[in-house]
């Protein structure tokens, strides 16, 4: 048997860092440099608007921002536009910033477990490289903080357990109480690996993480409550918000076709993150590469990913984002897969330390195996570099693409509508999600803008409007008008999707306005009368005309 150095948690082990604490600081800056080149001063969805327009008025009923609120993210991004200035930018300059800190953080982590530096500086590679970490770590989204928070309580938890001091359970509290000020369900999702930590504690210590979290979370739950209006009302905001998103994806609304489509946007999601991270894990879930954790070690990995995903399986996943949370320790069972490839054979634990069967070892030039930590980190490296590649030249939802096509959309609409006068042009589009409404209500508030879908009452008409900074959007859906009074003088109607487009009544005189990066918008001009509104009849658009000049 060959014995090969890397002690899961060894009490000989002589290093407590991978790395000197310079070495941490610019692994920091590398963090917030890779995703310096994706920043645009435009929001990248409809979350986004409502989280910057949280930054100057906080309305849950609004949505600014929607349920549950995030009340510590909007405070933080409050602070960092009070220096800025600029609501969109300070956002995703706080996403930056977390990508910089979880870079550092993984490293440590992946250390404290594997005391193999390879591994550590492997795990940062990918995560570094993960589409989904670059994407949503240049956007003004909360899934970067999260994903921090996500690293920081998995390793404070590794600490606390088995330890017998109160300090460590009650920087845990602490810890989880202000990841859930940031995103309220990362209380849910990080819970288990704190249990996982504590399990079998003293009750002196179960009372200091209950003690620090309750007190950490009172503080910003308090403030939330009293702006939201009471408890009555913040309950009532959320239930609604969580009704809406989950009728098509609950286990207990949609069944087993909600759970199915859940799973399969999971496995999505988790592949996307990991990109050419996913070789090396691949290898081990096929059984290609044979070694095994020992319990301990084992078990903190299942606690930290199983719960959210289970969350997620049986209620709601909305966005790639979600498993921002679980993509630290992916990457690091992926930087360990890397490891042991480099070395072969068959990988057991016997007393706390790996050990390798050379009589399954596949016969590898000396030179490899002397050097099993420089190849490892190779390979993190090659992988690193292609999942980097993907996100910068493939098209798709998290790619570097996306984030200009929609930065480059906004401003070739912006630019179009110069042409057009806001006191006599009205903006019609849907309502949808992935919809402009809630963007352009925000981008554009000097054009009166409405939007129209599916009303509460299953009916199709029209819903919000928006104006000067102003929406009437809240839920629930309120019942769909099948009659839209414009403002006066208004002389021009204009289309902003498709969708919309094709439920004009009459399409012979609608103008198609093509925009500079490649989209179009539809316009309906009147011969001479104002357009006093828009009939909504059988699902179409037609518009009201007023009596024709002489």
């Amino acid at each position: 048997m060959y014995a090969f150095p890397l002690s899961l948690k060894s009490a000989t082990a002589r290093r407590t860092m991978a790395m000197p604490l310079s070495g941490y600081i610019a692994l920091g800056i590398c963090g917030a440099v890779a995703h310096l080149p994706f920043l645009r001063a435009t929001p990248i969805n409809w979350d986004s608007v409502q989280f910057e327009l949280a930054l100057s008025h906080f309305d849950l009923h609004a949505h600014q921002p929607h349920p549950p609120g995030y009340i510590l993210y909007v405070l933080a991004g409050r602070a960092l536009d009070s220096v800025l200035g600029n609501p969109s930018m300070s956002l995703s300059l706080l996403s930056v910033l977390s990508s910089a800190v979880a870079v550092p953080l993984i490293v440590w982590l992946a250390f404290c477990i594997f005391r193999e530096a390879s591994i550590a500086l492997g795990a940062a590679l990918l995560l570094l490289s993960s589409p989904l970490a670059l994407y949503y770590g240049s956007v003004g989204l909360t899934y970067a903080p999260e994903m921090v928070f996500s690293i920081a309580i998995a390793g404070i938890a590794w600490k606390a357990r088995g330890g017998d001091s109160v300090s460590t359970p009650a920087l845990l509290g602490f810890c989880l109480g202000l990841a859930g000020g940031v995103r309220q369900t990362s209380l849910v999702v990080l819970l288990p690996i704190c249990a996982w930590a504590l399990w079998g504690a003293t009750r002196s210590r179960w009372l200091a993480f209950g003690a620090t979290l309750g007190i950490t979370c009172t503080l910003w739950a308090v403030p939330l409550l009293i702006i939201s209006g009471g408890p009555s009302a913040y309950l009532h905001e959320s239930a609604l918000l969580a009704q809406t998103v989950s009728s098509s994806t609950s286990l207990f609304r949609a069944g087993l076709d909600g759970i199915g489509y859940n799973l399969a946007f999971e496995v999505l999601s988790v592949g996307v993150g990991l990109a050419f991270g996913l070789v090396p894990l691949g290898l081990w879930a096929s059984r290609a590469l044979r070694f095994s954790l020992s319990p301990h070690v084992r078990a903190f990995f299942l606690w930290w990913t199983l719960p959210p995903l289970a969350l997620y399986a049986v209620s709601h996943i909305g966005q790639f984002g979600y498993a921002m949370v679980v993509l630290p320790p992916l990457v690091i069972l992926s930087a360990l897969c890397a490891r042991v490839l480099v070395q072969g054979g068959r990988w057991t634990m016997d007393d706390g330390r790996w050990t390798i069967d050379q009589r399954s070892s596949i016969h590898r030039p000396s030179s490899i195996v002397h050097r099993p930590s420089s190849i490892a980190l190779a390979i993190c490296s090659a992988l690193s570099l292609l999942s980097s590649g993907y996100f910068v030249l493939a098209e798709g939802p998290v790619t570097a693409s996306n984030i200009r096509y929609n930065d480059a959309h906004w401003s070739a609409v912006k630019s179009a509508l110069l042409n057009f006068d806001p006191a006599d042009t009205a903006l019609v589009m849907r309502s949808n999600w992935d919809g402009p409404f809630r963007a352009m209500g925000y981008l554009l508030p000097r054009f009166h803008a409405y939007a129209t879908g599916e009303g509460g009452d299953g009916a199709f008409g029209w819903l919000y409007s928006a104006y000067g900074g102003q929406s009437t959007y809240a839920l629930p859906h309120p019942i769909a008008k099948s009659h839209l009074s414009l403002s006066p003088s208004t002389h021009t109607l204009v289309v902003l999707d498709e969708d919309t487009a094709k439920r004009l009544y009459d399409m012979r005189d609608v103008e198609y306005v093509p925009l500079s990066d490649g989209s179009t918008f539809w316009v309906v001009r009147s011969p001479g009368a104002e357009i006093e509104g828009i009939d909504i009849e059988r699902d179409k658009l037609r518009p009201d005309y007023g009596e024709m000049p002489n």
